[in-house]
């Protein structure tokens, strides 16, 4: 505008636009970013004019930046430098217009100092020489606007900086490292930077103050560099390479002996200086060896062990410290120390040769006695014997030095004086041919002394005077060849110079040999002839000896002496005494005092037999089997009875009436009372069975034992049979007394007896066999379908072996309220065996002998303990043996001493049951060979009765008993195999025994076992037999009617007497016939057939005040029984509490043991 203009100025925006004045001078106020601005001019008449032109206002834009500015930067990102190093600087020139280059200048702030130089790129370079730290000044200046203010500056420092490298040893192997420290005067916490120059290999890590140099496995030069450097700076080491250090030992193979001289080794190096990490010596890995191994020096010096270590091969080994795997070896073997094993002589009395005997004696060295080699000639050197002559002055200990170990010192040679005699005790002897005797020799010196450590030379020569012959050990035992005369020499051993000889002859006669005496058994007194040879034609001074007592001889003769028994002679060995040689002393004569005959009475039916036995007594007591006496029979002289006895005591009942039956050996005698009771007239059968019916247990089988026991629990009692074959059959129980098909589980080996056994608990009916081909006692459980498997073989972990077991039964042995069994070992051992059930389910094992061959056992209590004995019958001869349970029993020997009942030919099968109601149980044995049965009767506390016989059909293999016509009273049936058959002998019969004589039934087959059951539920007993040669049962049904008896009977069904009853529950049923129990309370007077019963349960059956009255058919119930063994009688009463006429009483005794069922 001209000057005349009168205008108003603005500035927008506003406020932050900056100011003008009226004049128009802008003035902007500061920005940190570029912006535009508006300048406005406006006429002050335009303002005053409204609606004056837009031509009256003015407009102009400023563009407003922020002050020029220049920033430097260091790239290295430090502000000091060493000496001679660089840094490199950037610079940026901020809010200029246009882009501007700078200029790059620097100064030192003490201008006394060099302050380097800057290119213009911004390299700086520090002088090369300082020696002292200094700071300058680096600026930067806009090249387009260099005014005042626009530069930039920054000071660094100039460092004295100085990098030294350090090995930790300034040399290193090939593969090997060496550590190297970097240190940097005048830089604070340096970071170095590693490189190998030169000569390969590597570093690691490659950055900071310590490395490790890893030679390269090769040398390619003599050394290598490594450099470190920071900021600039280098500093260098340099390393010598060097190769790995090669051992070698000399000698590389030696050998030492124990406890000898020293071995010298060297070890041979290369690449090895004097100061290099040291060689070390070692034995088999250990450093300097060891006492056992031995030891070696730094030098190479081994010393040899003082005893032979594990191994006799050693290793000697020099290896560098500096690597173990840089080492020399050389094998040392051991020798052991040498050693003497004899000496010969080990005396003498002057200078003479020894014999040295021994093992590693080597090719040479030094023996010494007592310490001295000193005239000691060495003859021969050998590894194994040396000999030297000795001067005859030494004694002592004999040692050889071999190599510098010592021998032992343990042998030891002497001079003694000379040999004057040699003595052979016993002088001249006369001994038997086929006798022996034993020389000794006394050797004594030239001053009268025995001589003690000597070994003398036995000899024996024929005398030509009367040649004999014989041998004679180093021991002096001489044993005759020949009759004659034997000269017998003993010479010093060792000591032969001194031609000294002791001498004796021995005269052989040929002894006398007793073959036998006859009788061998007999009383004192006896006439008895003692066979055998070279007895001499006549006694002369020859002597017979029984027991050590003098025989008063009658004959005499080569072959035959005849001589009666002196007074009080004892039993002992036969002795003839020839010429002073004695016979053999292995026929020995038994004396006895007496004989017994057993049994002492006897009861027998015309037609039975019965069987008796003898033994002889000696004069302490003792029992003398095996006597052959002489029987007789002869009916007592008021007595009509007449009967004959064979040669083995087996006596045949011809007539009734009384007989005498005597035994006699050798004028002793022993008798027996015998009563002969006539044989009732046949009266006829009051049995009724239905023919029977046959059901098969298979093709091919074998049946042995038989069991009815209802298996599956249906009601219906199932046959369980065992097959010789292997097997167990079942045959299922069905209406009407029938048998389904045969369920057959298989058994390894050869099954025999069974018995119905709980093995597990688990309220199932399981078996116990007993198996004859292993001697095992098998356990089976039942599973499905009747089958059953083997869960236990007994014993358990016992070798299996052909003994025979042959039958089984149950019993509580040890009163522990847990189910034992027992069973019988026919072939081996000849025994019974125990098997005692264990609270775990284990089983303990215990053996006793019966006699010979036992078949058949049966367990009860017989003498009312409480503990189960058993009754056991044994083969050959008929004997049943009863073991009694010990009260004070411990495991092994639960028994008191057996009694043994002959009851004829065989004893083939034993039954035990209470045949009498008298609350003992009693024994029924069957006797094949007899044909017979016999019946012991229980007596009571252990007392059993002579047997009764009875005769059956032929061949009887078992017996059952049951009431079969339901007259009250017990009958038995007895299975007989060579009849065919079934014998039923009816319970109190005539003649005032216990049974009569029986009705024989056909069984369908011959049969080997027989049971009793009600098959199809009748009430009746039905029987069934075992048919083996058929492979069938046999079923026969009873169809008896009931006899009509006017007088009232009492039977006790449950319990049995010897039932075993688990728990404290004891259920009583009894059975009353013929008579109506009513309520006395309500019927006080007494009636034909009316009464009521009375229970005594362990108390007193005459205090009537303990009694329980029952007046119903119904059971009665015991509770909270306690365990133990207990006694129950029943009797039946009047109404008014009266016995009845005869009294009707019945007992029965039981055990209660605690459950062991689950």
């Amino acid at each position: 505008p001209g000057e005349d203009a009168d205008v108003v100025w603005s500035v927008s925006p506003d406020p932050g636009g900056g100011s003008i004045s009226s004049e128009g001078k802008y003035s902007p106020s500061g920005v940190s970013a570029p912006r535009d601005v508006t300048i406005t001019a406006v006429s002050k008449q335009a303002i005053s004019e409204v609606g004056s032109a837009a031509a009256e206002r003015g407009t102009a834009v400023v563009g407003v930046l922020p002050p020029v500015s220049t920033e430097i930067s260091v790239v290295e990102g430090r502000t000091h430098v060493a000496k001679g190093g660089t840094l490199h600087f950037t610079a940026t020139v901020r809010n200029f217009i246009n882009t501007s280059a700078v200029s790059w200048s620097v100064a030192p702030v003490n201008p006394a100092d060099n302050p380097g130089t800057i290119d213009q790129n911004g390299t700086y370079t520090a002088p090369a020489d300082v020696d002292h730290d200094y700071q300058v000044v680096v600026t930067a200046t806009p090249a387009d606007d260099p005014r005042p203010g626009h530069e930039a500056s920054i000071t660094i420092t100039v460092k004295r900086v100085q990098v030294t490298v350090t090995p930790e040893r300034n040399w290193v192997r090939v593969g090997k490292t060496v550590r190297l420290r970097a240190e940097a005067v005048g830089v604070d916490q340096p970071n170095f930077v590693w490189t190998v120059v030169s000569g390969g290999g590597t570093v690691s890590p490659t950055t900071g103050s310590e490395v490790t140099y890893t030679a390269p496995a090769a040398k390619t030069a003599d050394s290598a560099v490594i450099s470190a450097s920071v900021e600039g700076v280098s500093g260098t080491a340099e390393v010598e390479l060097r190769d790995k250090v090669l051992i070698q030992i000399a000698p590389s193979t030696a050998t030492a002996r124990i406890g000898g001289n020293q071995i010298t080794f060297t070890a041979n190096t290369a690449n090895w200086r004097q100061g290099d990490p040291p060689i070390v010596w070692k034995v088999n890995g250990v450093a300097g060896g060891n006492p056992t191994i031995g030891t070696i020096t730094q030098e190479g010096i081994y010393t040899p062990p003082a005893e032979m270590p594990q191994t006799s091969t050693l290793t000697i080994s020099a290896e560098s410290t500096e690597d173990p795997s840089w080492k020399g070896t050389a094998v040392l073997t051991l020798i052991p120390r040498p050693r003497i094993t004899s000496i010969h002589p080990s005396v003498a009395s002057q200078r003479g040769v020894l014999e040295i005997e021994g093992t590693n004696l080597g090719a040479g060295g030094t023996v010494t006695i007592n310490g001295i080699s000193s005239g000691i000639e060495v003859q021969l050197w050998s590894e194994t014997r040396i000999r030297v002559v000795q001067p005859g002055t030494l004694s002592g200990p004999v040692k050889v030095m071999v190599d510098g170990s010592a021998s032992n010192d343990d042998m030891v040679f002497r001079i003694v004086p000379g040999i004057q005699s040699i003595d052979i005790n016993p002088s001249s002897p006369t001994i038997g041919l086929g006798e022996r005797i034993r020389f000794t020799a006394v050797v004594k010196d030239s001053q009268g002394n025995e001589v003690k450590d000597i070994t003398i030379v036995w000899k024996a020569e024929p005398d030509p005077s009367d040649p004999g012959s014989g041998t004679i050990s180093q021991d002096g035992l001489f044993t005759p060849a020949d009759v004659g005369k034997v000269i017998i020499t003993a010479s010093p051993l060792g000591r032969e110079e001194e031609r000294k000889t002791g001498r004796t002859t021995v005269t052989v006669v040929r002894p006398p040999i007793v073959l036998s005496i006859s009788p061998a058994v007999a009383p004192v007194g006896t006439e008895v002839a003692i066979s055998g040879s070279y007895f001499g034609s006549s006694q002369g001074d020859s002597t017979v000896k029984i027991g050590g007592v003098p025989a008063l001889v009658k004959s005499w003769s080569p072959g035959l002496i005849t001589a009666t028994v002196a007074p009080n002679t004892p039993s002992g060995p036969v002795v003839v005494t020839v010429r002073g040689a004695d016979s053999n002393n292995t026929v020995n004569f038994t004396v006895i005092s007496s004989i017994s005959i057993t049994p002492k009475t006897a009861e027998v039916v015309e037609g039975t037999s019965a069987v008796f036995s003898a033994v002889g007594n000696d004069p302490d007591g003792n029992i003398i089997p095996g006597l052959n006496v002489e029987w007789s029979v002869a009916p007592v002289q008021d007595g009509a009875g007449q009967a004959s006895i064979d040669s083995s005591g087996l006596m045949k009942a011809i007539s009734a009436g009384s007989v005498i039956v005597t035994a006699k050996y050798l004028g002793l005698t022993s008798s027996a009372s015998v009563t002969i009771a006539p044989k009732p007239a046949e009266e006829a059968p009051n049995f009724a069975f239905l023919p029977p019916l046959l059901f098969s247990t298979g093709s091919g089988t074998s049946p042995r034992w038989l069991n009815l026991v209802d298996v599956d629990r249906d009601g219906w009692l199932d046959a369980v049979v065992t097959d010789r074959s292997g097997s167990l059959i079942v045959l299922p129980g069905k209406p009407g007394g029938t048998f389904g098909a045969p369920v057959i589980t298989g058994i390894d080996g050869t099954p025999m007896g069974a018995v119905p056994y709980d093995v597990d608990g688990n309220k199932q009916l399981d078996m116990a066999v007993a198996e004859f081909a292993n001697s095992k006692l098998l356990l089976l459980t039942q599973g499905a379908n009747l089958e059953f498997q083997v869960a236990k073989s007994l014993p358990e972990g016992v070798e299996t072996a052909v003994g025979g077991t042959y039958d089984v039964a149950v019993g509580d042995f040890n009163g522990d309220g847990l189910s034992d069994l027992a069973v019988t070992d026919m072939l081996v051992g000849n025994r019974v065996r125990l098997f005692i059930k264990q609270p775990d389910g284990s089983y303990s094992v215990e053996a006793y002998p019966v006699g010979r061959h036992p078949v058949s056992l049966a367990a009860a209590d017989l003498n009312g303990d409480g503990k189960s004995d058993l009754a056991v019958a044994t083969l050959v001869p008929g004997t049943l043996v009863i073991l009694l349970s010990d009260a004070s029993a411990h495991p092994g020997s639960r028994f008191l001493t057996p009694v043994r009942i002959p009851t004829g030919l065989l004893a083939y099968s034993v039954t035990a049951t209470d045949l009498n109601a008298d609350g003992n149980i009693d024994l029924v044995v069957a006797d094949p060979a007899s044909n017979q049965i016999s019946i012991i009767s229980n007596l009571g506390g252990g007392v059993f009765s002579a047997p009764v016989t009875y005769p059956t059909g032929r061949t009887p293999r078992a017996s059952a008993v049951g009431d079969f016509n339901m007259d009250g009273k017990i009958d038995i049936a007895v299975a007989n195999e060579g009849s065919q058959s079934v014998s039923i002998l009816p319970g109190n019969g005539s003649a005032g025994r216990k049974f009569g004589f029986g009705s024989e039934i056909s069984a369908g087959g011959a049969p080997t076992d027989i049971a009793v059951g009600d098959v199809n539920k009748d009430g009746k007993p039905d029987l069934v037999v075992l048919l083996t040669d058929s492979s069938a049962v046999g079923v026969l049904l009873n169809t008896s009617t009931p006899p009509i008896v006017a007088e009232p009977d009492l039977r006790i069904i449950a319990p049995v007497t010897g039932e075993i009853i688990e728990g404290t529950t004891v259920r009583v049923r009894v059975e009353v016939r013929n008579l109506k129990l009513v309520d006395f309370a309500q019927k006080p007077k007494n009636a034909p057939g009316e009464g009521h019963i009375h229970m005594w349960l362990d108390t007193d059956p005459s205090d009537q005040s303990k009694a329980i009255e029952v007046v119903t058919p119904e059971d009665v119930v015991f509770t909270n029984v306690p365990y133990g063994t207990h006694t129950l009688t029943v009797e039946v009463r009047n109404n008014d509490h009266s016995p009845l006429s005869p009294p009707l009483i019945r007992t029965v005794r039981f055990v209660t043991v605690p459950s062991t069922r689950k």
